[in-house]
């Protein structure tokens, strides 16, 4: 893993890690085993610098920031993804700390770390792989662990540093949900996709959670949602702008 530079919020105490900026092709390939048709065409996307949380946003972090409490059982797991928080409350915590939710594109290239495979640790979605990376329907409540998400930052992290990319609970991001990835995909990354004609009623969500298969935890993966659900396997992550 090449070296990580970190930076510390001061408000919420949020660790936040370095997104070098570069260019990726957004999406799937045509044979990525298990895509979905809205993971397409890829598109080549150009992102500069930006900041991104080390981890989803936590209930104690939650908690000091919004005084409230969103969840509904497990309440003393200060270290667990704040959950049942729809993406309308993730941007009322945005506008109270000055930070702002990935764009999907910047979602997806710090997600990757630089890969092009299906997972940011390559191709394979076995048990033993997928234990070190993900918290997934494979390795929670179908093995008679805890049913629900678990603590951050107890898998391994992908080449950026980021933890949890990969399952645990689906992050919100910025972005109205498109249906394919056309020409009104923005190329510049850190810009997201406004309503339009195009759009659904949906936000965009990414990366798996505890309750879903493997393949749901792949890079390319999509997920949408009304911004107004809130639901156990909903979390968030924010982005921290550069300048």
């Amino acid at each position: 893993m090449a070296k990580v530079y970190e930076y510390r919020h001061k408000q919420t105490g949020m660790e936040f890690v370095l997104i070098p900026g570069g260019s990726f092709w957004m999406g799937s390939a045509l044979d990525e085993r298990d895509r979905s048709r809205d993971e397409g065409p890829q598109r080549r996307v150009f992102l500069k610098p930006f900041l991104m949380g080390k981890y989803p946003v936590t209930r104690s972090v939650w908690k000091r920031v919004m005084r409230t409490q969103s969840w509904h059982w497990r309440g003393d797991e200060e270290d667990y993804p704040a959950t049942h928080v729809s993406w309308e409350d993730a941007m009322k915590f945005c506008r109270k700390t000055n930070l702002s939710l990935p764009s999907e594109a910047q979602w997806e290239y710090a997600a990757r770390g630089g890969t092009c495979t299906r997972f940011y640790w390559g191709e394979d979605s076995a048990a033993k792989k997928i234990e070190k990376y993900a918290w997934c329907r494979l390795n929670n409540f179908e093995r008679g662990h805890t049913i629900g998400p678990e603590s951050v930052g107890k898998k391994l992290p992908n080449a950026f540093g980021l933890y949890d990319m990969s399952g645990n609970v689906w992050e919100w991001c910025l972005d109205w949900y498109h249906e394919s990835y056309d020409k009104s995909l923005p190329r510049d990354g850190t810009a997201h996709f406004k309503r339009c004609f195009r759009c659904t009623e949906y936000r965009v969500c990414r990366g798996g959670s505890w309750f879903n298969q493997e393949r749901n935890c792949r890079s390319a993966n999509r997920f949408r949602r009304r911004p107004e659900a809130k639901e156990d396997t909903l979390g968030f992550r924010v982005v921290w702008p550069l300048g």
